[in-house]
């Protein structure tokens, strides 16, 4: 019985290391969302040391993510959602430096309903005036 573990495990171990399954590089597509990824777990945290200074954090949870690559810039556009705030949009445009992807340009966006969007136009006007005096 010894020996017929023994040679089993043998055998494993010596396909597995002919098999020369090395893991595989990961694709700007992977990289470009691990970015995306800490930059949302770093800001859930408030921990603004790695991408921009001061404030509170917040933690939005990703639903869909598109990336349009070309060469050492990509654009990227993705719909959040933020319990307390519900959907979100968020875009921009990361660069390669010295083999690093970089936030370079990022916006978010609030989703509003078409059916509401002229109640939100006139709050938001209203909101602007009493600002300005």
């Amino acid at each position: 019985m010894r020996y017929f573990l023994s040679s089993t495990l043998s055998f494993v171990l010596v396909c597995a290391l002919l098999s020369g399954s090395a893991p595989a590089a990961a694709s700007p597509e992977e990289k470009l969302s691990q970015l995306l990824d800490g930059f949302h777990e770093a800001a859930s945290r408030a921990d603004f040391s790695d991408y921009f200074a001061g404030g509170r954090g917040w933690t939005y949870q990703p639903i869909e993510r598109f990336w349009r690559i070309a060469n050492s810039v990509a654009s990227f556009d993705e719909q959040l959602d933020n319990a307390g705030l519900g959907l979100r949009r968020e875009s921009g445009v990361a660069i390669l430096e010295q083999g690093e992807w970089k936030v370079a340009q990022y916006n978010l966006a609030l989703l509003i309903p078409n059916g509401i969007v002229d109640n939100s136009v006139l709050q938001t006007k209203q909101a602007t005036s009493e600002n300005e005096d």
